[in-house]
């Protein structure tokens, strides 16, 4: 186990390491979050990293603009879309 560094002399948090963040009222912002990773191991990641590279993966990506990220949602509320769907701030 770690320690948290002190930003403006708030006392220090114990964290496990990989397992947690220090996290207060100066970091991160309202408007952002922080998430794990998800493909476990730093050898599983090189793994998949390989797979993509020999197109042995296919990876399912729907873009929307902006403007229809309400109708992405639904979609994916409904379960009508396959893998991904990512809004964009430009077409």
């Amino acid at each position: 186990m770690t320690r948290s560094p002190s930003p403006k002399g708030l006392a220090d948090r114990p964290i496990r390491r990989r397992r947690a963040l220090p996290v207060d009222f100066t970091s991160p912002p309202h408007e952002c979050s922080v998430a794990p990773t998800y493909w476990g191991t730093l050898p599983e990641l090189m793994e998949v990293i390989t797979h993509a590279r020999q197109e042995k993966i296919k990876v399912l990506v729907e873009h929307f603009p902006l403007q229809r990220a309400d109708e992405a949602y639904q979609l994916l509320h409904d379960g009508r879309i396959q893998g991904r769907a990512v809004i964009t701030l430009h077409a």
